[in-house]
């Protein structure tokens, strides 16, 4: 009896452990200073806020808003002129702003995310943000530095 016990608990007990992961946000962005920087923020943000874990997707080539476009990604980092593609969903001048897909709007696993956003978009200054941006051209890896920024900023 206490081997079929055993053997069931090998077995079984490493299947439960699958079902542990919640959903991901894909985040589309370019490789410069600003964009890394804002691509920390934002993910940390949304991770200690909302519990949903992000993944970074590189643009690449891609236009902006092109990979949004092509279900590529749920959200995606633009420092420019606004492209067609997507809904922008965190805007403030002089900063990067982000543009949604329909998942982080409309399912119901991401429904924390917009306000989340917003407040982000509330409480962060050009002046912090240009600091942070300052501090990676130097080198600093861009999650350390914007893990530090929020918790000085008592905002995790």
């Amino acid at each position: 009896m206490s081997r079929t016990t055993l053997l069931l608990l090998f077995v079984l007990l490493p299947v439960s452990a699958f079902g542990c992961f919640g959903p991901k946000l894909y985040i589309a962005t370019g490789d410069s200073y600003r964009q890394q920087a804002f691509y920390a923020l934002v993910s940390i943000y949304i991770k200690e806020k909302t519990g949903t874990d992000s993944v970074l997707v590189a643009r690449g080539e891609a236009d902006p808003g092109a990979l949004i476009a092509a279900s590529r990604a749920d959200l995606e980092i633009v420092d420019g002129n606004e492209p067609a593609a997507g809904r922008i969903l965190f805007r403030k001048a002089g900063l990067p702003f982000l543009l949604s897909g329909s998942r982080p709007l409309e399912d119901l696993q991401f429904s924390l995310i917009p306000r989340a956003l917003d407040r982000l978009c509330r409480q962060l200054t050009v002046a912090q943000f240009d600091r942070l941006v300052a501090r990676i051209a130097q080198g600093e890896a861009p999650m350390a530095v914007a893990r530090e920024f929020l918790r000085q900023q008592d905002w995790l």
